[in-house]
């Protein structure tokens, strides 16, 4: 069985970079690179695409 994320854990694969600094390095200011947000509430755990659609991570141009 594999090891489960407490929900902390999970959340912690969010980027953490201020908007200004994903936004320096190139990337999206909303998801930092990743593509996806990590949320967790509960016991539930998802991966939600970046809603600002960036192309895989990458700042709009």
């Amino acid at each position: 069985m594999p090891h489960s994320m407490t929900d902390e854990e999970w959340e912690a694969q969010n980027s953490g970079l201020s908007p200004d600094q994903a936004t320096a390095r190139g990337l999206c200011w909303c998801c930092g690179g990743k593509s996806v947000l990590y949320t967790a509430f509960g016991r539930v755990q998802r991966a939600v695409p970046c809603p600002e659609k960036c192309n895989n991570g990458k700042a709009k141009r």
